[in-house]
């Protein structure tokens, strides 16, 4: 539930603010809600490599980590994502 929560909030916060420089955020979002989680790991992880404090790609990478299972991965991606914040 808290992963809804997060991935809601963080995808409205992103119109207009979401293409950086090896980041396709948009993409990851798309790979995310049709269910393609691995594509969304690599697409999420991308984003954090161009810009490691980059929120909503942390926080988005965090609820994928948490349908599959990653929840201490997960939980090191909420962390991180609130450093930043």
């Amino acid at each position: 539930m808290l992963d809804r929560l997060w991935f809601g909030l963080l995808t409205t916060a992103l119109i207009g603010h979401s293409l950086h420089a090896g980041c396709d955020l948009q993409r990851a979002i798309l790979l995310h809600q049709a269910g393609d989680l691995t594509g969304a790991i690599h697409e999420y992880q991308a984003c954090i490599a161009a810009e490691p404090n980059r929120v909503e790609a942390r926080s988005n990478l965090g609820a994928v980590l948490v349908k599959l299972g990653g929840y201490q991965e997960a939980l090191e991606q909420y962390q991180a994502a609130m450093q930043s914040a």
